[in-house]
């Protein structure tokens, strides 16, 4: 991710978006978030999973405005990890079941 999120008021960038597009963008921003994440967990591991390379990576100016969309580190990688299971899911929904081993 490139660029700043945030808008010089502090605010974040879909402040004045309305209701319905407001929340897709804030869900958009969220994966986005949990790409970042994906990312720095593949290079260092999850215990080496750190807020402030997270918010750089995923384009904010500090891990302060990570809060905006997660409580917490332990949030983040709670919902990477059933975000990855689901995906996993809908891979093996997607297998035939009769596929050789």
């Amino acid at each position: 991710m490139s660029g700043n999120r945030e808008c010089s008021s502090g605010g974040s960038r879909g402040a004045d978006v309305p209701g319905g597009r407001r929340a897709a963008l804030r869900a958009r921003t969220r994966d986005e978030i949990l790409d970042a994440a994906a990312e720095l967990v593949t290079e260092r591991g999850v215990d080496e999973l750190n807020l402030n390379e997270l918010a750089v990576r995923a384009g904010f100016a500090s891990a302060a405005s990570l809060y905006r969309y997660f409580a917490g580190k332990r949030e983040i990688v709670s919902r990477l990890a059933a975000r990855d299971l689901e995906r996993l899911g809908e891979y093996l929904q997607r297998v035939p079941a009769d596929l050789p081993l």
